[in-house]
């Protein structure tokens, strides 16, 4: 690990230097292909915004002063997220009007597409199953037109833009609605009504491209593979640092290192991790018989935010973290010849109205026209010398110095002081959907032991996830499921079972949940657990109310608690217990603790 630190570091410099000797190469002749696996052609998602209007489109000559930028830094690929409200009719014709006016000039587009479910954002009749016929083939015909008017500039399109993952419950689609309009574009290739370079795709996360959980596995999907040119993967480390952050806190043997030196470290398992979800999805596909070349469409890494990833949260986002971790990335896409798009090279602010937050600061150039951290060894270079955005000469963040960016860096948490996103004692030997006949059913506890005849643990890992982030759930080394609850208008937190299915307690139906509980705060909340799925209207959410004006009222001392599972029976499918344990607030919140341990389920 020390090595590999040392080498993250020490080419952060050669790296960027390597990429600046292409950036005014010219490509005699110019494919998909060729693009796609000469990643000396740095590739970045584009969106030029500038205020914090996201219907104020950037002006054609603000969208030339930053391809003028990009193109001085190396980059020839640039990607777009949707065909709707004008952006990226833009961004190729401000392309083809710097081609006229230098024929040295050079930049390619990916178009990208939105594909959303028939019904989508409404509050009821959400179909998967189904497309918006009108929105999807809306949003295919613009990329059409603008491949066929410009196919010099246009050379791939993406149907779709992370739109297969089933946590995106407002609009996801099942695979064959993405397969549909893929089969579409291949069909206008072959008939000549689309020119026939022009490779297809679908830009999805990882796990949509079965990179992750098998319930992502389908036939339909493997058709998909088949039918694109190439699979265009998005990978979540940066996101992950704090949702699945095991990868990302200071194990114990490094907890003595200095800062500096443990950043790099977690950065180093940043990398691993975000390569860990490339690899395995590629090794889907092959393992399929399919041979298609995967690249990364979106990686990205914050600079800033106040929220989850910043001070309070996983201390992931600074400008430090930012540029090792896009050097890093840069130097394995040269390395291995694979193309990744980094999210990007401007900050944007119309994404949230806070504007440190960190959906308003992924990008490597400030909305000031300061460049950050990963860029600073291209400035220093002069690369930038003569170019301006919003008519000024670009600068450095933080005046330059380096000291300055180093006196905020913050390393992650230690493992030995945190709680974990995910418990990892479960049992291999049982599968999910089969009845637990043992006679107890244990989540946690200090003394029940996997090796007792009487005792079963869970078929598949717990994920303790929090809603919508309006609270913090996770487990200490310990065993002691911590919960922060929440302080705005509601908050909630899950125990999920890592699985498509849920737990078959079928038999402990007329039993008992065992714990023990205390906390300091003042809040009524629902604690339970919770049967079947909300994507087919099956969720149901079983519980009893703790309060300090009811019958089970919390204390700051740790009480014994023995409930009959049908006082909390609403309705329950004991056969498919999805989250055997969950919290929602009902009123008071005050964002103080609640802390849970021992816990399990007896017939």
């Amino acid at each position: 690990m020390k090595r590999a630190i040392v080498r993250l570091c020490a080419s952060f410099l050669l790296t960027s230097l390597c990429h600046y000797s292409f950036a005014q190469q010219l490509f005699s002749t110019t494919s998909p292909q060729q693009l796609l696996s000469n990643p000396q052609a740095l590739a970045y998602t584009y969106n030029g915004h500038r205020t914090q209007n996201r219907n104020q489109l950037p002006e054609i000559e603000e969208i030339k002063e930053d391809m003028q930028i990009l193109s001085a830094m190396g980059v020839k690929l640039l990607s777009t997220q949707t065909m709707g409200g004008g952006h990226s009719e833009r961004v190729v014709e401000a392309i083809s009007q710097l081609k006229k006016q230098n024929p040295g000039f050079e930049m390619y587009v990916m178009l990208g597409t939105w594909i959303q479910c028939q019904n989508a954002w409404s509050q009821n009749n959400v179909n998967h199953e189904l497309g918006d016929e009108d929105n999807n083939r809306a949003e295919i015909q613009k990329a059409v037109d603008l491949a066929n008017q410009y196919p010099d500039i246009v050379q791939m399109i993406s149907v779709g833009l992370e739109a297969m993952v089933k946590w995106q419950a407002a609009y996801y689609v099942q695979p064959k609605v993405i397969l549909k309009w893929v089969k579409y574009l291949q069909k206008l290739k072959n008939e000549n009504s689309l020119p026939d370079h022009i490779w297809v795709t679908s830009s999805d996360l990882y796990e949509s491209w079965g990179g992750g959980p098998d319930v992502y596995h389908t036939a339909d999907l493997l058709k998909l593979a088949a039918a694109v040119d190439f699979i265009s993967v998005h990978t979540t480390a940066f996101s992950h640092s704090y949702y699945e952050g095991d990868f990302w806190l200071v194990p114990e043997a490094q907890e003595k290192f200095a800062v500096q030196r443990q950043v790099d470290a977690a950065m180093q398992r940043a990398l691993d991790y975000t390569l860990a979800q490339y690899h395995n999805t590629v090794q889907y596909i092959k393992k399929a018989g399919i041979d298609k070349p995967v690249h990364i469409g979106r990686v990205d890494w914050a600079s800033q935010s106040d929220d989850l990833f910043g001070q309070a949260g996983s201390k992931a986002a600074d400008e430090y973290k930012a540029g090792v971790f896009h050097q890093a990335i840069e130097r394995w896409s040269l390395n291995n010849q694979i193309t990744a798009f980094y999210y990007q090279p401007f900050d944007t602010h119309w994404h949230h109205p806070n504007p440190a937050n960190e959906e308003n600061n992924f990008g490597l150039i400030n909305t000031q026209g300061q460049v950050k951290f990963a860029l600073w060894a291209l400035y220093e270079q002069g690369v930038f010398e003569g170019l301006t955005r919003a008519g000024k000469s670009l600068t450095k963040t933080h005046q330059g110095q380096k000291k300055l960016i180093l006196n905020e860096l913050q390393a992650p948490d230690f493992v030995s002081q945190t709680p974990l996103t995910q418990s990892k004692q479960y049992n291999q030997k049982i599968q999910t959907g089969d009845a637990v006949k043992k006679q107890f059913y244990v989540l946690t506890h200090q003394t029940m032991t996997q090796n007792t005849e009487s005792v079963s643990y869970p078929s598949r890992i717990l994920k303790f996830q929090p809603w919508h982030n309006t609270s913090e759930i996770g487990i200490l080394p310990n065993g002691v499921i911590k919960v922060k609850t929440g302080s705005r208008n509601w908050w909630g937190g899950t125990v999920k079972l890592d699985s498509p299915k849920g737990e078959n307690l079928s038999d402990f139906k007329s039993g008992y949940l065992h714990f023990e509980i205390k906390g300091d705060t003042s809040s009524t909340f629902n604690i339970g657990f919770r049967s079947g799925d909300p994507l087919d209207g099956t969720l149901v959410n079983n519980f009893i109310q703790m309060g300090p004006k009811g019958k089970y009222p919390l204390t700051q001392s740790w009480i014994k608690m023995s409930i009959p599972l049908s006082q909390m029976d609403k309705g329950a499918n004991f056969k498919n217990v999805t989250e055997p344990l969950y919290f929602l607030g009902v009123s008071d919140f005050d964002g103080k603790y609640i802390y849970i341990k021992n816990l399990y389920y007896a017939k």
